[in-house]
């Protein structure tokens, strides 16, 4: 029986390791899509794929855009957004939308299951998760 919690313990041991080498994601993984800004409706669309921890991608009103994610959750440091050039009626609210997620410096699942990223100075993006086909 010794050996066996001995080989137990030891079998353990990589594996917690290897969990604590990963990015903390606390349910923040997935595809979301905007519905409020700092308290308002959302003044266009915008999603966001988090899928990949490491670089946050999504569509807006007129083109796709990505991000890479630097800091370790809940903790937000996102890279230049790059996107596509697709101009339509809605380029200036997406282009205020891709400012105002540059800015975002902390990304929380809520209670209610809502995505909020949250920046310094107050201002407050919340997401919905998408369902999965």
């Amino acid at each position: 029986m010794r050996h066996f919690v001995l080989a137990a313990f030891l079998a353990a041991g990589p594996l917690s390791a290897c969990a604590l080498s990963r990015p903390v994601e606390n349910g923040i993984a997935g595809q979301w899509m905007l519905f409020q800004m700092n308290g308002a409706d959302a003044p266009a669309f915008l999603t966001l794929d988090s899928s990949d921890l490491a670089r946050f991608a999504g569509q807006g009103p007129c083109n796709r855009w990505s991000a890479a994610q630097t800091a370790v959750l809940p903790a937000l440091n996102l890279g230049a957004i790059t996107a596509t050039e697709i101009g339509c009626a809605d380029l200036a609210a997406e282009t205020a939308l891709f400012a105002a997620l540059a800015g975002m410096t902390r990304a929380e699942v809520q209670p209610d299951g809502t995505l909020l990223l949250m920046a310094p100075d107050g201002r407050r993006l919340r997401f919905t998760r998408l369902l999965a086909d």
